[in-house]
């Protein structure tokens, strides 16, 4: 099947599931989306011809909707919440992979490299997800920014997680600071090179505009393509790519906060065309996730027969233990924080002592767990 007609039936099925969306508004859209790309996948001969390469996805979806969410995120939302991002990216992230990891080693009698490695893939909140689905259900705007940070920067740590997990299986050594020096070298350069980028491609099209080169296709293909090349580059010096376009488009955030010379005009052509963009990529995604979704059952019934139950068992633990870590590692840090007379105090209390630790994020951003035993 020609790649162009790959395009034209992918775009075919999100036209039909965002109509039936609009048709059953309660149904997120991100759910008929998958359903299309379930039903495309039970035509035959489609499943095993439409593929996409996973660098591919990365580099032409997942960093221009990345790109696109930071565009959106404010830096001094970030810099007042960067302990809070840290400790939900990065500290609830990894412990929830360690736990999952040796709890599927001990019930599937995996290896351990294979058990963080699915860990790691399933850990991170996406941010694309995250938006289609929440987007018909009423949330505390707090809760949503929340989880809306911590998503931008947990797929960095889940992706970084599994490069060290695969490379584990494959040669059968680890050493845990050599893991964390790689994790801290990927993600703080990562941030550094998106920083630069988003700076000098910032800095670029001001001079450009300040010199009369408005050219609304021009400047709008430069914004394009800017994910995409600083995701390229990121990846050449073996750092993040998924953080340097996420910096990168906070840097793009400010420059629309303090831009001089941009037109109305061009800035509202800008904002269509990358919501656009984003329904597109969204789209594509969740229609992938429909025809991966029956390419994985496909392959455990044809492999494993009925082996296939007690990894739907396991899917269902893996999601309970998920939910369960947060509040477990909220309990843990308050206890560490406000003493042994936790035990004894109220649940208001409690609460105080779990907004203390979280700091101005359970307050202006309402971290989730907390917000679920602290109404």
């Amino acid at each position: 099947m020609d790649f162009l007609f790959v395009i034209l039936v992918i775009m075919a099925a999100i036209i039909i599931a965002n109509f039936l969306s609009q048709l059953m508004p309660k149904i997120p859209q991100a759910f008929w989306q998958i359903l299309a790309g379930i039903i495309l996948a039970l035509i035959p001969g489609t499943l095993h011809q439409i593929h996409l390469e996973p660098d591919l996805f990365l580099m032409l979806v997942i960093a221009p909707l990345l790109f696109y969410e930071g565009q959106h995120t404010n830096a001094s939302v970030i810099s007042k919440n960067f302990s809070a991002i840290i400790r939900l990216a990065g500290i609830l992230a990894i412990v929830t992979v360690v736990v999952l990891g040796f709890t599927e080693q001990a019930i599937m009698h995996w290896v351990l490299p294979l058990a963080v490695a699915l860990a790691a893939i399933v850990t991170p909140t996406d941010a694309t997800a995250l938006d289609s689905v929440t987007s018909t259900v009423k949330m505390p705007s707090g809760i949503k920014r929340a989880l809306n940070l911590e998503s931008l920067f947990n797929d960095a740590s889940g992706l970084v997680v599994l490069e060290l997990a695969l490379l584990w299986l494959n040669t059968g050594h680890f050493s845990f600071l050599e893991g964390f020096r790689e994790f801290l070298i990927s993600a703080f350069g990562g941030a550094v090179i998106g920083f630069i980028l988003g700076m000098l491609i910032v800095w670029m099209r001001q001079n450009l505009l300040r010199f009369q080169l408005d050219d609304s296709t021009a400047q709008i293909l430069i914004q394009i393509i800017s994910p995409v090349a600083i995701y390229i580059i990121a990846e050449h010096f073996h750092v993040s790519g998924i953080i340097a376009v996420v910096i990168a488009g906070v840097v793009h955030n400010e420059e629309r906060a303090h831009m001089q010379f941009m037109s109305a005009q061009l800035s509202n052509l800008s904002n269509q065309v990358w919501e656009m963009m984003s329904q597109v990529l969204n789209g594509i995604v969740f229609v992938l996730l429909g025809l991966e979704l029956v390419r994985v059952v496909e392959t455990f019934v044809n492999t494993t027969g009925y082996g296939w139950v007690p990894m739907v068992g396991m899917g269902i633990l893996i999601y309970v233990i998920m939910g369960c870590c947060p509040i477990l590692i909220d309990e843990l840090f308050a206890k560490r924080r406000c003493g042994a007379l936790y035990r004894s105090w109220s649940t208001k209390e409690r609460c105080f002592c779990l907004r203390h630790w979280w700091g101005p994020w359970s307050h202006d951003y309402g971290h989730g767990p907390i917000i679920a035993i602290c109404p």
